[in-house]
Formats: C-alpha cells, structure tokens, sequence
C-alpha cells in the first residue's frame, strides 16, 4: 500500500516545488533577458528581437550553419557576459558546463576535419545564435532560443500557465576526445553509460524486450521533422521492470531533466513519467559495450527521450528530449489563449 502511494506523493510534491520555484525562477530569467537586450547596440538588437508569433520560434535545427538570431561572435565581452548569464539562468551548473563542453569541442572537430584532408571552415566555438521571441514579460507570452551545431536550447514562458524547455537537443562529436590536451573527454558520458547500466542490470527477459532487431538508427528519431505524438513506442513496457530497474531509468532521464534549475527539472521528471506505464517503453539498438554504435529510446505518454551515437571507436553522439504537446509551449498557449482570451487555436 505505501509504494503505491509513493508515486503520487512525489507527483504532488514535484507540483508543489514547481508552483513554489517558478515566480522566482522566471523573475531571473525575464531578468537576465533583459539584461542581455539592454547590453545591445540598436542594430545587434533587431538581430536578437523577434516577434513571438514569428514562424521562426519554432523551428530549428542541429546542424551547423546560419540562424535566425545574434552569433556570440558578433557579441564583445559584456554582450557574451550578458548571454552567458541567460544561459545561468536556465541551466544548471550541470547543463551548463555540458553545453560549454559541446561548444568547446567546435575546435577539436575543425583539427579532425583538417587532419582528414578538410578545411574545418564550418567549425566555430561562436558560432552559436541567440534569439528572444516577445517581450520578457510576466504579463505576456516570451520566449528565446540558444542553438548551433550540437545545441538547441529552448524557454517558452506562458502568463499563468507555465515554462516549456522543449524542444532540447544536445550533441557531441567526437563523443570521446582522443588526442591532445583534452584526450579522454566524454561530455555526454552520463547519457551513455546509465543506459548501458540499466540495460545489463535487466534479467533476460526484460533485455530481449527491449532490444529491437536490425541496424543501429543512423539518427535520433524525434528530430525537428517529426513530432513526439508521432514517435511509436517499442521495446520493454515500464510496468514490466523491477522497483530497481525503474531507480536507474529515473536516473537516466534525470540525466535530461537535471541540465535544468532544480525546480523545472523535477517537475519536468514528474510530467515524462505522468500515465500508465503498462503504455510508456523502453528500446534499444546495438551491442551492450561502450565505444560502439548503439542508440536508446524512452516513449511514456507525453515525452520522448532519444540516444543516438551512430559511429564506433571515438563516437558521434545525439540526445534530443521532445515533449508530445509542450514543444515550443503549445499546450500552455492554447490554456493561455482559451482563458485570458477565449479562444481555441
């Protein structure tokens, strides 16, 4: 009788922590945006500023390349202090190193390329765009997005209904750094070697669920193309695992969920874990060892979680994090749309 109330007690607490946290954590953040306009010349400024409703906030992508936004590299020293200082405000000091740590390899995939026979000229720690979508407001509905080769990070910030932080993309290339002075690097290592603990800590039966026949996906799935709702779930129902197997996934997905301030990270834990898990599934591609292409999958009701390092030997990692109806803060803007304004959209 007391584990099943567990579940429901810390449901309600992460709700209560999350209703508790979120005034101070969007004052900071309306904050820090505003700070970071207010460090801008005129001209640096139209390439921040967007309008929320812009078709624009909701696309995206991890390739490298241009975006829409304003690049660190055209940013001087208390501009980048200014969008670092945003970034605090959203991430933790897990999340944020993580994300440094993807930038700062921009310069160790340039040397591979180079040593390859390539240029590299794609490659560049400052390349990375920052975007603002309305104004930073408790009164309105405002946005901003990080996002460059190997990092989307997006806030959506709807009046009384919530924050999103989904779509989340991250990624690193090379997954394990194995030269030079930053040899033996893994930035997303975490994400890699809690599924493969949790995969081995399976019994037989549980592992030959999970495991999905073929070839490894050459990507991640829920990618800017797709969207979560229509991801199908496959492998080993969550009902089916033992109350030690389900402390290691927790674990994992925490790995997702924790690159954000407490508050938004247990209450984003508890929403991916809402529903019966008889319905939520856990796959898995490829061998069972580090330094091998594998990928992992997590569908529950309302998220998808996706691994993918589709290269053995030093590895080309991706991991997005897409949400079935809060990309973007949909559903928090239609509740927003239908109760201040009255309409259905």
């Amino acid at each position: 009788m007391i584990q099943s109330i567990r579940p429901w007690l810390s449901f309600c607490l992460a709700l209560v922590l999350a209703t508790l946290c979120r005034s101070s954590s969007e004052t900071e953040m309306e904050r820090s945006a505003r700070g970071l306009i207010e460090a801008l010349t005129p001209e640096l400024r139209s390439k921040l500023c967007f309008d929320f409703e812009t078709e624009a906030r909701v696309q995206w992508s991890y390739l490298p390349g241009n975006r829409a936004g304003l690049r660190l590299k055209d940013m001087n020293v208390e501009q980048r202090q200014a969008a670092h200082a945003l970034l605090r405000a959203l991430l933790s000091s897990q999340g944020y190193m993580k994300v440094n740590g993807i930038m700062a390899l921009e310069p160790v995939l340039a040397q591979l390329e180079r040593a390859a026979g390539g240029n590299g000229a794609t490659r560049d720690a400052e390349q990375y765009s920052f975007a603002m979508f309305g104004e930073p407001s408790p009164a309105k509905p405002w946005g901003w997005r990080m996002e460059g080769h190997h990092v989307v990070l997006t806030f959506t910030s709807i009046v009384d209904a919530g924050m999103a932080v989904t779509p989340m993309f991250l990624g690193t290339h090379p997954a394990e750094v194995t030269q030079g002075p930053s040899a033996g690097l893994r930035v997303l290592a975490a994400e890699e070697d809690l599924a493969l603990a949790f995969m081995r800590q399976l019994d037989e039966a549980e592992r030959n669920a999970a495991v999905i026949p073929g070839a490894v996906p050459g990507d991640v799935l829920a990618g800017p193309a797709r969207t979560a709702a229509s991801i199908e779930a496959q492998g080993v129902p969550l009902s089916e695992l033992e109350a030690t197997d389900m402390a290691l996934l927790r674990s994992l997905v925490a790995e997702f969920t924790g690159n954000f301030h407490a508050p938004t990270a247990v209450a984003a834990q508890a929403r991916i874990f809402e529903g019966d898990l008889a319905q939520m599934r856990f796959a898995w591609w490829g061998a069972l060892e580090p330094r091998t292409a594998h990928a992992w999958r997590l569908v529950t009701a309302t998220s998808v979680l996706e691994f993918d390092n589709r290269e053995s030997g030093s590895g080309h990692v991706h991991l997005v994090w897409r949400d079935a109806t809060r990309d973007h803060g949909a559903d928090l803007l239609q509740q927003h749309l239908r109760e201040r304004h009255g309409k259905n959209k």
